[in-house]
């Protein structure tokens, strides 16, 4: 026969709030909600007077801050009832884990953050020191710059922004070839973009005749309709 909750945690009903949130390893207030419904059970197992805890102590209580590092015995609870049994130390694992792939995919599609190689190569300036450099805060390469700075979603809408104005200014040079002076100049950029950085002098200018191959495109179109 399987013991009974108050058996396993050594724990009585008026104590069972104070231990989950000892135990808890998470600021769920879902899980006092659910000790409401449970309430009942629970106190049949431990032998505790019903209402000697209300719903929102108990909320409060698994609501306390972690102390043990441990997991919620109430989901072993669960998971045994399926079947499954956790081990504390693989749970708090499993959820250290998960929160760090996390992080590792969110910053790979997001990146850093804008102009922030700095922090974000500085684990690696111990390096340059060999070659009489102690920091750096551009990759002098813009895409890799993007890359890291606004991820492969920031990366890839930049070139897709670029390069379809790029392709429809191509287009459209049959009926309009002043575009091909346009789109020289981006293509130019692109190529010294690969061994240099974004400067207030050029880029600005850059993203003009970028936009100038979308609305010579734009124009073309307007005149076959």
């Amino acid at each position: 026969m399987r013991p009974s909750v108050g058996q396993r945690t050594g724990i009585g009903g008026d104590d069972l709030g104070h231990d989950v949130a000892a135990e808890s390893g998470t600021n769920l207030h879902q899980i006092g909600v659910f000790l409401h419904f449970q309430h009942g059970a629970v106190c049949g197992q431990t032998g505790a007077a019903p209402g000697s805890h209300t719903g929102s102590q108990l909320a409060a209580q698994v609501g306390g801050t972690h102390q043990n590092g441990g997991g919620l015995f109430l989901f072993d609870e669960i998971a045994e009832g399926f079947g499954i049994g956790f081990d504390a130390e693989i749970r708090q694992l499993r959820m250290v884990i998960d929160k760090d792939l996390i992080h590792a995919v969110v910053q790979k599609l997001f990146g850093t953050g804008p102009d922030t190689f700095f922090f974000a190569f500085e684990p690696y300036f111990g390096q340059l020191q060999e070659y009489g450099n102690s920091s750096t805060d551009a990759a002098h390469n813009e895409y890799i710059n993007y890359l890291i700075t606004i991820g492969v979603a920031g990366l890839a809408g930049y070139l897709a922004f670029v390069g379809s104005a790029l392709v429809r200014g191509f287009q459209s040079a049959k009926r309009n070839p002043y575009v091909l002076a346009c789109a020289a100049a981006v293509v130019a950029y692109l190529a010294q973009a690969v061994v240099n950085i974004a400067l207030p002098i050029s880029t600005p200018l850059f993203i003009v005749f970028v936009s100038l191959c979308e609305a010579f495109a734009r124009n073309a179109a307007t005149k076959n309709m």
